[in-house]
């Protein structure tokens, strides 16, 4: 089920032509990280709600040259999934050399249980 909407939104993504990883170390720059942050199952249907937070990365620059990179990432991505909330855009994906800039979005899937 989560592994499930994690491909979901990064096969869109990959229609915008955004290259996305849930490994946040493996996260392509410019790119996306896909963190799957919560999983509802109190559905009778038998599906289940995972919140999956697509951090969209850049590279470390000026605040300038990474607002101009993150609002066209944003776009691209907003051309093929909807956020689910809002649009945080003072956010940093920490890694162990860096701390890129990136602005961060939910999106909610509706997947299957698996058993």
């Amino acid at each position: 089920m989560i592994t499930a909407a994690l491909n979901e939104v990064r096969d869109a993504l990959k229609r915008a032509g955004i290259t996305s990883h849930a490994d946040p170390k493996r996260v392509p720059i410019p790119g996306a990280w896909l963190n799957a942050s919560e999983v509802r199952t109190d559905t009778l249907d038998g599906s289940c709600r995972v919140r999956v937070d697509v951090h969209l990365v850049v590279r470390d620059q000026s605040a300038t040259g990474a607002i101009r990179d993150l609002e066209a990432l944003l776009l691209a991505a907003m051309a093929v999934i909807e956020p689910d909330g809002e649009i945080e855009t003072a956010e940093v994906l920490q890694t162990d050399r860096y701390a890129l800039p990136c602005f961060v979005f939910p999106v909610f899937v509706t997947t299957s249980r698996e058993v």
